[in-house]
């Protein structure tokens, strides 16, 4: 892999971004004059951040952030050093305070990249002091810029938010933009900023809205507006321009809970929460509102949403290719869960997705996590050390109870010991002598367990292999009539797997599987034999995948992970 040229571009409002076209025009023109003058290839990537501000370091977030990708290419030498990095002014990589804007700086030219700004038609050389210096004053500058505009930003928004308290209106009765957030998408805003219906989404809404009232789902509403309308341009589509071109289903999905539709905002200013009623044109009334949910709800619980999944809802498993979420849903044939990518099934980002009979995955990774979800609960001594205790209680206050009478009395044969007392005296001793049976059983029965724990922590391979008990517990734990079983070892799941990743083809299924101690596993499932067919090995880095791709027979081909060499 050879040095290049990449560009970066960053808008922080999605407004800005209508003349995207008219700058990637230039850029490409100062592109190709880089390339002639430094003799270098031009990348085919253009790193594009939309819809983010550098001043709160949106655009640095690894999960979504283009330019924190560039970063993370550049520090696993995926982008090598002797490269140019191209943006439109340098405050483009950042507007944070100095420390945050200068670190990102040397995070570029330490590692050797170069950066070129088209406003400035400067060159800001990798280790170079006096550009270092240069690039700290402008980054200073750009802060300082950032903060007077947040400052006065947050002064015209209080002020908007009362005068909305007040009724203050435009004279047709819309009210006035606060310019925090951004708007629904059905929502769009007039020159002289009153907050008004969207010309072209705001009749798709209402549309939406009579779908969701006659019962169609989520799914049938999606695939008729990918079939009807264009989507809206938002955040979570801006950067991924590919996916402009189909609805998301979140979009839809989530549409029935923002109050918004009835006119309602909610904004946060400096931690205070302000509420705003009859802020935006209201698309249905409050009572409208309330009559969706109800209808949504029972829509779910007529759909018998009361299944637990082992692997979806946790935030865990994602596609291996486009990234998106890996849903679950009922086949109607065998009522039994089956995992797909949301991002084929919702019809966005041109995956060729998979799906599959969840039993395999989820006995794998059960075998997987077996120590923690079973074993330790096999040999807990809890309960047992609790019971102890309170034996022990009882133990001491009857040896107590039987000394004061002895005491009393000194001799309980003797003749002029009381009946009674004698009486009460036999009955503290068969008490205690059943206090000292019950107590010696606990104490054997918690050295056992102890042992049978020191012969798990020995043989804990050869444990996995044979174990019947456990091996009926993962049994049970996918069998999907133990929905409380499934329930209960949901939160356990989530704390011990950091993520799982899902590829697949036609004959086979590729798991990657983290575990929050950074543990990688890998399994390989057959598809079309036995959910227990299956192959799963520890790794420490995705390099080791081609070895296990050797194990694989060549009839069965499976998804191939790009590796960097």
């Amino acid at each position: 892999m050879t040095a290049k040229i990449y560009s970066y571009r960053r808008v922080s409002t999605l407004t800005q971004t209508e003349g995207v076209s008219l700058e990637l025009q230039h850029d490409m023109e100062v592109l190709s004059k880089l390339s002639k003058e430094h003799d270098l290839p031009i990348s085919d990537r253009i790193f594009t951040d939309e819809g983010k501000s550098a001043y709160k370091g949106e655009h640095l977030k690894q999960s979504t952030g283009e330019l924190a990708a560039f970063l993370k290419a550049v520090k696993v030498n995926n982008i090598k050093a002797g490269s140019i990095l191209c943006v439109y002014s340098l405050d483009r990589l950042s507007r944070q305070s100095i420390g945050f804007a200068k670190q990102t700086y040397l995070d570029l030219t330490n590692n050797g990249i170069s950066i070129y700004s088209i406003l400035d038609n400067y060159l800001y050389k990798a280790h170079d002091a006096s550009h270092e210096i240069l690039a700290t004053i402008i980054f200073e500058r750009a802060n300082n810029e950032s903060k007077t505009k947040s400052a006065r930003t947050l002064g015209t928004a209080l002020k908007r938010i009362k005068d909305h308290q007040n009724g203050v209106t435009t004279q047709d009765g819309y009210a006035y933009l606060i310019s925090l957030g951004n708007a629904p998408w059905w929502i769009s805003y007039r020159e002289d900023k009153a907050v008004v219906p969207h010309e072209t989404y705001w009749p798709i809404a209402q549309e939406v809205y009579r779908l969701m009232l006659s019962g169609m789902g989520n799914l049938k509403i999606l695939e008729h507006l990918n079939e009807n309308y264009e989507p809206p341009k938002t955040r979570t589509n801006a950067k991924r321009p590919e996916r402009r071109t189909e609805w998301k289903f979140s979009t839809i999905a989530n549409f029935h809970k923002q109050k918004s539709l009835f006119g309602q905002r909610t904004t946060n200013i400096k931690s205070q929460s302000y509420t705003l009623v009859n802020y935006y044109p209201p698309l249905m009334s409050e009572d409208e509102w309330y009559k969706l949910q109800a209808i949504k709800k029972m829509r779910s619980a007529n759909g018998n949403r009361k299944r637990y999944s082992l692997i979806t809802g946790l935030g865990i498993a994602k596609c291996l290719l486009c990234g998106a979420v890996v849903a679950s849903g009922c086949c109607s044939d065998t009522k039994n869960t089956r995992f797909f990518c949301a991002g084929k099934r919702n019809l966005q980002n041109g995956c060729v997705g998979f799906s599959f009979t969840g039993k395999c995955l989820e006995r794998i990774l059960l075998h997987v996590l077996a120590r923690d979800l079973f074993i330790n609960n096999v040999i807990d001594t809890s309960d047992i050390d609790n019971q102890i205790e309170l034996l022990k209680a009882q133990q001491q206050k009857l040896q107590q109870q039987r000394d004061r009478v002895f005491s009393v009395f000194m001799d309980e044969d003797s003749l002029d010991t009381p009946d009674i007392v004698r009486g009460k005296f036999k009955q503290i001793e068969l008490e205690l002598n059943q206090v000292n049976d019950n107590l010696t059983m606990l104490l054997n029965k918690r050295s056992q367990l102890i042992a049978q724990q020191s012969i798990f922590n020995e043989n804990a391979q050869q444990f996995f292999d044979r174990t019947k008990q456990v091996n009926k517990q993962i049994l049970d734990a996918v069998n999907e009539d133990n929905q409380d079983l499934r329930k209960s070892l949901r939160p356990k799941i989530q704390k011990l797997v950091k993520s799982i990743e899902i590829a697949g083809q036609k004959l086979a299924m590729y798991f990657r599987i983290t575990l929050q101690n950074n543990e990688v596993i890998y399994a390989v499932h057959h598809r079309g034999r036995s959910n227990r067919n299956y192959t799963f090995k520890h790794v420490t880095t995705d390099k080791y995948l081609k070895q296990l791709m050797q194990q694989i027979p060549s009839k069965r081909p499976i998804f191939m992970l790009p590796i960097e060499e």
